[in-house]
């Protein structure tokens, strides 16, 4: 069976060969390790006892790959309390335009042709038969999107045999011109689509059917709502800590001194959580966050793919979580300062129950959320705002998925019904959701 030129491929040869394709005296840590939502490609020691960090790219470097890799050093540095970490970019191709950017922050770069990857690959493993051997033969048949959607119509009987209960989107990528058609899928003899960046080729979306059957526009809402705050405060400094409270005056909390940190009133949610009497609807909560870790997006190609949770789990106390802490500092630090300014004791502690007295009446609560997965939430979120702007009929009140919009290249089918040489092509062709990365 012909091996298909990837860039897992290239990852695990530069993991197993790093002295052939990047330096001498590299030790291997990690791959694919995951650091607060992130996943780098490959981790190494070099001979200095430096770690390396790398981020492996088929084709042409582009920003997305290279911004992320800024991410990786600063995560790993406070995660494992290192202070030398060095970073490096793989890839076939360096665009110019980015070689200024790369000596601004220190980023070095591995320029690997696929022609040199190819041969000393095979050089390493002569059983390997590259796919790219018999591409001439793929490009005689002129294989294009019309090609492959009309094999997704056809009305053919024969049932595939990984019948998953979902519902197939096929997306178009950057160019939806006709002219453009037949560069679309993953062309692989070097030419057209393997030229541009994985994000110009169409893309799968393969969504449990339990979604559709459970969805409303309030749930959309909460779900996009949930979204912006999981995606903009988790990260290494709340360590998934997520605070929901109502503010008095004075700020007993001085809960605005800690916004400018890295929380956020949480406007909308605290609307929908709170109960009348400035106390939260616990039943609610615990509701919806069980409706979000149900498993809605299936993660990789459509031979192999599985259901992945945008948490690994969740819990909730009724408490202001480090605000508490926070709190008691504060009222420190007060009865502090006054003890030196000369104020009596009873007058401090007076002050300070006043202050407790009045918290008793407001309620916090802090959720607790482990495993949060980004990818995940990207995808969960595209899928509701492509739901929302358009298979949302208003006036029936419910999502209307048989339906072509201006996104999809064609109308959303049950994957049951996909025909099995569809299935083969999009598998090799198309795009997907990848659980550890964006592009395949």
């Amino acid at each position: 069976m012909p091996d298909f030129y990837s860039e897992k491929m290239m990852e695990d040869f530069i993991r197993d060969y790093p002295e052939i394709f990047l330096e001498e005296g590299l030790v291997f840590l990690a791959q694919q390790l995951r650091i607060e939502g992130f996943i780098p490609d490959l981790i190494f020691k070099d001979r200095e006892d430096k770690i390396l960090i790398v981020e492996v790219q088929l084709n042409a470097l582009d920003r997305k790959h290279l911004y992320k890799t800024l991410e990786y050093k600063d995560l790993y540095k406070i995660k494992y309390q290192v202070d030398h970490v060095r970073i490096m970019v793989v890839c076939n191709e360096l665009p110019e335009k980015y070689v200024p950017i790369l000596h601004t922050h220190k980023i070095e770069s591995k320029i690997i042709s696929r022609e040199y990857f190819i041969k000393t690959a095979k050089d390493l493993n002569p059983l390997l038969e590259f796919e790219t051997e018999i591409a001439a033969e793929i490009l005689e048949e002129e294989i294009t999107i019309n090609a492959i959607l009309k094999l997704i119509r056809s009305k053919k009987t024969e049932v595939n045999q990984a019948a998953y209960d979902a519902t197939v989107f096929y997306y178009y990528p950057g160019f939806e011109t006709e002219q453009y058609n037949k560069y679309f899928y993953r062309n692989l003899n070097g030419t057209g689509a393997d030229e541009m960046y994985w994000h110009q080729l169409p893309y799968e979306l393969i969504v449990n059917n339990r979604f559709f059957a459970c969805i409303n526009e309030d749930k959309i809402e909460m779900i996009l709502e949930w979204l912006t705050i999981l995606n903009s405060y988790i990260n290494v400094k709340t360590e998934g800590e997520i605070i929901l409270g109502y503010r008095s005056s004075p700020d007993y909390f001085d809960y605005d001194s800690y916004l400018k940190g890295f929380m956020a009133k949480f406007g909308t949610l605290c609307i929908r959580y709170h109960n009348d009497n400035h106390t939260y609807n616990h039943n609610k909560l615990i509701e919806d966050l069980s409706f979000l870790n149900e498993g809605f997006i299936y993660f990789g190609n459509n031979s192999d793919c599985r259901l992945v949770p945008l948490f690994s789990g969740f819990s909730i106390e009724k408490n202001g979580g480090r605000l508490e802490k926070q709190r008691e500092e504060k009222f420190f630090k007060i009865a502090e300062f006054n003890r030196l300014r000369g104020v009596k004791e009873e007058d401090i502690q007076k002050y300070i129950d006043d202050e407790k007295r009045d918290a008793e009446r407001l309620e916090f609560v802090t959720v607790y959320f482990a495993g949060f997965n980004k990818q995940v939430a990207d995808a969960l979120e595209d899928l509701c705002m492509h739901m929302r702007n358009r298979h949302y009929d208003y006036t029936k009140q419910r999502i209307i998925v048989d339906r072509c919009c201006a996104r999809c290249i064609t109308t959303p089918v049950q994957f049951k019904n996909i025909p099995e040489d569809a299935l083969l092509l999009t598998n090799k062709y198309f795009n997907h959701y990848f659980e550890d990365r964006y592009a395949p």
